[in-house]
């Protein structure tokens, strides 16, 4: 269940990235890179900073 949670949550995230930025699809993972028990844990903190450097 919670795996389809996290997936949903990410497609749905990718096709609004895709929306509003006009970015290719490449420029996303093709698929999800977290873990549904790395989402859930009370120290996850997702890091995107690399994301946007250089």
């Amino acid at each position: 269940m919670i795996e389809e949670v996290l997936l949903d949550g990410f497609e749905a995230g990718v096709n609004f990235c895709l929306r509003e930025t006009n970015l290719p699809l490449r420029t996303f993972p093709e698929h999800c890179p977290y873990l549904s028990d790395d989402a859930i844990a009370d120290n996850f903190l997702c890091d995107t900073r690399q994301d946007w450097e250089g």
